[in-house]
């Protein structure tokens, strides 16, 4: 057993962790491992091949859709917003421009702000979950408050601006979640990944669950029936070695629009940045680290890039599963590989 595999399942063992881990270098998957239940009523496995929720690492999806737009001459990352959308955003600066809402810097008005929610597990929306199927049902909560703070001013996580970015892709593309499938999960091999009914998920797909008086209980009735923009995506890890590598390729977007996407937009914290649609963490001393991660009731994950050749995914149905396993595979990874294998080409 390789030492990496050995740390995996002691902190599976630790934390009865209950989810997927997949690490790939080059062509070698040094790491592909399930614990737990998919289903808990009917006590269905985990496996390698179970979708996961993704939560806010959906917002990678939305971005490179984006992005495709972008390429097509459908819009820039300085156009502005209100002029591209038929549907009325009162409340919204007249200058938010794409890139804002892609960087997190557009100081909208946000329906579920992180910086101010603290009990997500308990978080109820202002619109009952069952009603938001598509972008446009968000609409009464992104317009509920008003500008937050002038565009390009600072950072601030806003989950309504990625759905105001949702709805830039109807206006310029038609639906959505087929757009997410056709040009961005289908040309990056995603091919077991989708947006699916929380209330009626396929075989092969994990139900998420959070703990509620001492009672393991899903989230079906408390996210939205099916993800949107700014989360709730499922996929396979594999998959997201996939969309990983098509994106460092340039298969997605064109090679100067990927430089872009991946070039540090603003700053959050510490060494902590975001660029279009990812995180990106540089010390400026080690090789920058490019990540997405997301958390919702009933759903942790992260995934994280150390170079063009490593990637690592852990995925959990439960609402803070996957954290200490990624911390556990992101410092074996950084002590077992030098630096000249944890850098980018790109």
């Amino acid at each position: 057993m390789s030492e990496l595999r050995q740390v995996v399942d002691e902190v599976a063992r630790a934390g009865d962790f209950s989810g997927v881990v997949r690490v790939d270098a080059g062509p070698e998957v040094l790491v592909s491992a399930a614990h737990g239940l998919a289903d808990r009523t009917h006590g269905v496995p985990n496996s390698t091949h179970t979708r996961f929720a993704t939560a806010s690492g959906t917002k990678l999806l939305t971005a490179l859709a984006v992005g495709r737009l972008i390429d097509e001459g459908k819009c820039a990352l300085e156009s502005r917003l209100l002029d591209l959308l038929e549907v009325e955003l009162p409340g919204v600066s007249e200058d938010v421009t794409v890139r804002h809402l892609l960087s997190h810097t557009s100081g909208v008005y946000d329906y579920l702000d992180e910086e101010v929610i603290e009990d997500f597990d308990n978080f109820e929306l202002p619109v009952a979950p069952h009603k938001l199927l598509t972008p446009t049902d968000y609409l009464p909560m992104l317009t509920a408050g008003p500008q937050k703070f002038a565009p390009g001013a600072r950072f601030s996580y806003s989950n309504g601006g990625y759905v105001m970015l949702g709805l830039l892709i109807e206006q310029l593309a038609g639906s959505y979640h087929q757009y997410i499938q056709r040009e961005v999960m289908g040309p990056a091999g995603m091919t077991d990944s989708g947006f699916f009914r929380f209330d009626e998920l396929p075989p092969h797909t994990a139900t998420g669950y959070r703990r509620v008086d001492g009672k393991w209980r899903s989230n079906v009735h408390v996210l939205p029936v099916i993800g949107g923009p700014d989360g709730g995506a499922f996929v396979t890890a594999a998959d997201v070695t996939r969309l990983w590598r098509a994106l460092l390729s340039s298969q997605l977007l064109s090679p100067g629009l990927t430089r872009e996407f991946l070039t540090e937009a603003a700053h959050y914290r510490g060494h902590e940045h975001y660029g279009h649609g990812l995180w990106i963490d540089d010390d400026r001393t080690e090789p920058p680290i490019l990540f997405i991660t997301g958390s919702d009731a009933g759903v942790s994950f992260h995934s994280s890039c150390h170079g063009d050749d490593l990637i690592a995914t852990i995925a959990s149905n439960a609402t803070d599963g996957a954290w200490s396993m990624a911390r556990a595979v992101k410092d074996h990874l950084q002590a077992a590989y030098p630096r000249e294998q944890r850098a980018f080409r790109v």
